[in-house]
């Protein structure tokens, strides 16, 4: 019998859980089962739901359809199965639910999805006899040895791993510190309904950010019953677009794999100008009239006439330009990675935030409440966030606002503050110790567009002096810079497929020289 090979797996959030069924799949495909065993190092109580799905309202909706929410490469609708093969455990907790593949469900009902995903993997990881150990408990730190790696957690385990996997998740927001210890601020919008507990519900409360966060935290709030103000401010004082109920499923004909490849070959790399003239073409191809920059953005209208705009065209015609962006997971790293380094700087200081906004829409439905919420005066949206002080004898935040446009300064008072402007995409300014260690043992260095650098066919970590690190690897928000979009269920769910089929397939190679040494 062959020594197993041990693959650690840090983190047990969606990827994480991903990786551990994905490794299943691949060993048993290519009949390694018996050469590798896995470890899930996870500090929550529960694996599989990580903190965007955990428990909360059941008008927490995920922001694209069910069928595309799949954690499995190629089966793109294991979830919404799932849901129509097991429906006993969770109809009574949604009576009401209609479920089909185009609806946007409850965020904790993937939850519950992806925590029965993790206890299907062991089950599959004991019919194939791969033994599985879950450490619960967080890993602080990663030590080199001569045979592969030590992982060190903070209750002091020592664990050996060939081949580790970082499935970290979103790393903690580390904007606004000098508020981080106040009981009256929260670093993070989730899970929803715990804050809402934590709120008085007649005392206003402040929303930094505007994004699908910033909507999450408005519907738990109002779920709970919160009667008092509710203030979003950010940058640019909007919400994301509303997805169109009408759009077409789109498959690119123009921005393609072959397409983008060509193009890098012949112009050594691409630019955003070949970009947009690609977008165009595929616009043209589905009977569009060519990208209308000026008609996507409304420039110039509040937020609540913008709010409405989105809600009528979202319900009026396809809106073909939202399928073909949400076509684009499928090369959106391709073409990420294939930028001339001028226009990547370009994009990622100029466009980046205004390009997320329009690609990642959210639901009808959110939308409509929230219209609701600004007609009756309960909600308010400001741009131009300056500045969050606290009054210590008030017991509040001031929030300074200028308004660019219109030169408008205001301040905000708020008893509460909610910190909706996502997760932090520089590895360099994180607390978290592993991500220190990392750095500091000079395994990973930081990328100047988020995360760590990471190898692009591979997925390893890249050292100081640009090598890949052996048998390490990141996935999901560590490796923003490198493949850009990291946040999309199938794009997660192909990366994490190829980092499990290249870790089997290294096992298997060492499996077959080994027997043949043997012989």
């Amino acid at each position: 019998m062959q020594q197993r090979k041990q693959v650690v797996i840090i983190g047990g959030g969606s990827v994480g859980g991903s990786a551990f069924h994905q490794l299943i799949q691949h060993a048993a495909k290519m009949g390694v089962s018996d050469y590798l065993e896995i470890t899930l190092i996870e500090r929550s109580s529960k694996v599989g739901s990580g903190e965007a799905y955990q428990n909360d309202h059941s008008h927490a909706l995920l922001n694209t359809h069910a069928d595309t929410m799949s954690p499995i490469a190629g089966q793109s609708s294991h979830f919404i199965n799932w849901l129509y093969q097991n429906e006993e455990l969770w109809r009574q907790q949604y009576p009401h639910l209609y479920v089909h593949p185009s609806a946007y469900l409850p965020r904790p009902l993937f939850g519950l999805y992806m925590q029965n995903l993790f206890e299907d993997s062991r089950t599959l990881a004991w019919q194939y006899r791969i033994p599985f150990t879950r450490l619960h408990c967080e890993a602080s730190d990663i030590v080199p040895t001569e045979e592969g790696y030590l992982v060190i957690t903070d209750n002091d385990k020592r664990i050996k791993a060939d081949y580790l996997l970082l499935c970290c998740g979103n790393l903690p927001s580390t904007k606004f510190k000098a508020h981080h210890q106040r009981s009256s601020y929260f670093n993070s919008p989730y899970p929803g309904y715990v804050i809402a507990e934590q709120i008085d519900k007649d005392q206003p409360v402040c929303i930094a950010g505007t994004n699908l966060s910033a909507i999450d935290t408005i519907i738990s709030l109002t779920e709970h019953g919160h009667r008092g103000k509710i203030i979003c401010v950010s940058r640019r004082g909007r919400f994301p677009s509303v997805r169109g109920t009408q759009n077409p499923k789109h498959k690119p004909r123009y921005l393609t794999e072959s397409a983008i490849m060509a193009l890098a070959k012949t112009h050594d790399g691409i630019t955003l100008e070949d970009v947009w003239h690609l977008l165009n073409q595929e616009l043209l191809a589905v009977g569009g009239r060519g990208i209308d920059i000026q008609e996507i953005l409304s420039e110039g209208t509040t937020a609540y006439d913008y709010l409405c705009q989105e809600i009528s065209k979202a319900t009026q015609v396809p809106r073909l330009w939202q399928s073909i962006a949400y076509s684009l997971n499928s090369v959106i790293d391709l073409i990420w990675h294939n930028l001339r380094k001028e226009d990547k700087r370009k994009f990622y200081c100029e466009y980046r935030d205004l390009f997320l906004a329009y690609r990642v829409s959210f639901p009808l439905e959110n939308a409509r409440r929230l219209q609701k919420l600004m007609e009756t005066g309960q909600l308010n949206i400001h741009c131009g966030i300056q500045r969050v002080g606290y009054d210590e004898a008030e017991n509040c935040y001031n929030i300074e606002l200028i308004d660019n446009a219109w030169n408008h300064e205001m301040r905000v008072r708020s008893r509460y503050f909610i910190n909706a402007t996502g997760y932090n995409l520089s590895v360099g300014e994180s607390e978290v110790a592993l991500i220190q260690n990392l750095l500091k043992r000079k395994l990973a260095t930081a990328d100047p567009f988020g995360g760590f650098r990471t190898d692009f066919k591979t997925g390893a970590l890249l050292s100081s002096s640009g090598l890949p690190q052996r048998h390490l690897f990141a996935l999901g928000s560590l490796t923003t810079g490198t493949y850009f979009f990291t946040n999309a269920m199938d794009v997660n769910a192909r990366h994490t497929s190829e980092r499990a089929g290249h870790i089997v397939e290294q096992i298997a190679i060492a499996a077959l020289s080994q027997t043949r040494d043997a012989v």
